[in-house]
């Protein structure tokens, strides 16, 4: 079987991070996971898939998922903040998008 390829930004996706304004340079989602950051950038354009896209992320719909490092998640809260526009509908301080129940529920 052949190597895999390792995922890199998209030159792209690259040079549209660079012109945000309201948000700092997503280095961490670009560095730990260029594929998402390319992702992203492809449905920038489509709020409503990309809002969906973002809680797809976030949801451990297929049990066991790892997770992001934390600053990957301040990156995409910032980013669906920026972009999805509707600041505060997504917090990754709320645990529902990490598949854990609280004790309450």
């Amino acid at each position: 079987m052949p190597p895999t390829k390792k995922a890199v930004i998209d030159d792209q996706a690259l040079a549209f991070y660079r012109t945000l304004k309201k948000t700092r340079f997503p280095k961490a989602l670009i560095d730990e996971f260029p594929r998402i950051a390319n992702r992203v950038y492809e449905l920038r354009d489509d709020k409503h898939v990309l809002g969906k896209y973002f809680q797809s992320l976030l949801t451990d719909e297929r049990r066991g998922r790892r997770g992001f490092p934390f600053a990957v998640l301040l990156d995409i809260q910032n980013l669906y903040d920026d972009i999805v526009g509707i600041p505060g509908s997504f917090d990754i301080r709320d645990i529902r998008f990490f598949g854990v129940k609280r004790s309450a529920d």
